[in-house]
């Protein structure tokens, strides 16, 4: 395989130590590359001294990818058990009770449907719209930022009562 050209030269980086970009070779076609310094193989390294070398024209510049949207934020947050969203809302005092409040406001069939999630589900996506729904009431009065901060410390639990040094084996 020959490479013939190298195009799309762009930094993936802010320290200018990885290279994307796009390898023309004359028998596999086009193939999307990453080069670094140090490269593990004769060939790799040759493709990053010659592009910094300026052999296959400029290279543009890194640019950091947008910060996540909050429901980006909360698609990348991880499901919690059942315990961990118990504990985080049973250490709020009035909590558990200003949600049942809540949810005992809701119509048919939403209102059973809510309860049984919060009594049966084993495992809870922040997704779950049971969050945000039972947050926007005015007595429970948390915000999706609110509970995005509640899940980070369920997420944080240690998973163990070993771990936290209540038991001593």
């Amino acid at each position: 395989m020959n490479i013939i050209d190298v195009t799309g030269l762009k930094w993936l980086n802010p320290d200018h130590t990885l290279l994307g970009g796009q390898v023309v070779t004359d028998k596999m076609g086009i193939i999307p590359i990453c080069i670094h310094d140090e490269y593990d193989t004769p060939e790799g390294q040759k493709l990053w001294n010659d592009a910094i070398a300026g052999r296959y024209g400029p290279i543009f510049d890194y640019t950091a990818p947008p910060e996540p949207t909050p429901e980006e934020r909360r698609a990348m947050m991880p499901d919690l058990e059942k315990w961990r969203v118990d504990t985080i809302i049973d250490l709020e005092p009035g909590l558990r009770e200003k949600i049942d409040a809540a949810i005992d406001k809701w119509p048919e069939p939403k209102r059973t449907i809510g309860k049984n999630k919060f009594k049966s589900v084993t495992n809870f996506s922040r997704r779950d719209p049971l969050f945000d729904d039972v947050g926007s009431d005015k007595d429970v009065g948390k915000t999706p930022d609110d509970i995005d901060a509640m899940w980070a410390a369920g997420a944080a639990l240690p998973p163990s009562l070993h771990d936290i040094g209540y038991i001593n084996y």
